[in-house]
């Protein structure tokens, strides 16, 4: 069997393999839940992710513990306004306090600062971007502006997009000194006038990790799914990490590349075959 031609075509698959790895994060995420639904598990799951979910008022803080994870998620739309581990003194507020300090990415959304004078809005005050205290009043409806197009937490995602008609509740309120706005969102509905704008995310740095607000309860409170953009703003949330935080590179090869070396694998059979051929022909 000649390997003249066999050769070269194996060199090149060897130099270009290193080439093909794209380096995605892929991110272990722990969502504490409010009960609506799994739209939310389901499109982190097939983006790559591995997610764990359970209600948020039944986590204590070590249930799973949180150093398996990458990434948690409070979702309060649908039953909000509970403690954390349904206690007031649960030890989960100081656990995730310590998680976000030491790297993880914390992302909460509403009703966390809605009415923010009882239950687990006061458990939650020392790691959110929003200062409660200048809290106004809710609304729902509106329009989202993204302000930072080139922020990660913005990827994929249009300039403007109309809220979810009478069923994306969110709350009018200002943020801590050194949170950063990404996202904006006006108020068209606001019922009292006091509010015509507000932030739609933003983030804080902690330690080494970063706290991560979303300004709208995903529709969970009106029993609706959340748009695709906001399942688009939790994807991003699942690779961002704060300024202290290195997160891990998973290689991933990409569709571009595998299609690339698919065609040399076929041009390689092929050529074997033909120099099997040609040798039972002699």
């Amino acid at each position: 069997m000649k390997f003249g031609i066999q050769r070269p075509l194996l060199l090149i698959l060897v130099l270009i393999a290193p080439l093909t790895i794209n380096y995605a994060q892929a991110a272990d995420i722990l969502i504490l839940d409010d009960d609506y639904g799994t739209e939310v598990e389901d499109d982190l799951t097939s983006a790559g992710h591995t997610v764990t979910s359970l209600s948020y008022y039944d986590w204590e803080g070590d249930n799973p513990n949180l150093s398996a994870f990458d990434v948690v998620i409070l979702l309060n739309g649908y039953e909000y306004g509970y403690e954390l581990g349904d206690d007031e003194n649960s030890p989960a507020y100081a656990a995730l306090e310590e998680f976000i300090r030491s790297g993880g990415t914390f992302a909460s959304t509403e009703w966390v600062i809605y009415d923010m004078d009882d239950d687990i809005k006061l458990g939650l005050d020392p790691i959110l971007p929003a200062d409660y205290t200048s809290y106004v009043d809710y609304n729902y409806s509106g329009t989202y502006t993204v302000l930072q197009g080139d922020h990660p937490l913005a990827a994929g995602l249009p300039t403007t997009w109309d809220a979810a008609e009478d069923a994306d509740g969110g709350s009018c309120t200002d943020l801590k000194p050194g949170a950063i706005t990404v996202i904006s969102r006006s108020m068209d509905d606001d019922p009292t006038g006091d509010c015509l704008t507000a932030y739609a995310l933003a983030y804080l740095n902690i330690g080494q990790g970063v706290s991560i607000h979303l300004n709208s309860d995903l529709g969970h409170e009106d029993d609706v799914d959340a748009t695709p953009q906001l399942l688009q703003i939790l994807r991003n949330v699942a690779t961002f990490r704060g300024e202290g935080a290195s997160p891990v590179a998973v290689p991933m090869m990409s569709a571009a590349m595998l299609a690339l070396l698919a065609a040399l694998l076929l041009i390689l059979a092929l050529r074997t075959r033909r120099g099997q051929l040609s040798t039972l022909d002699r």
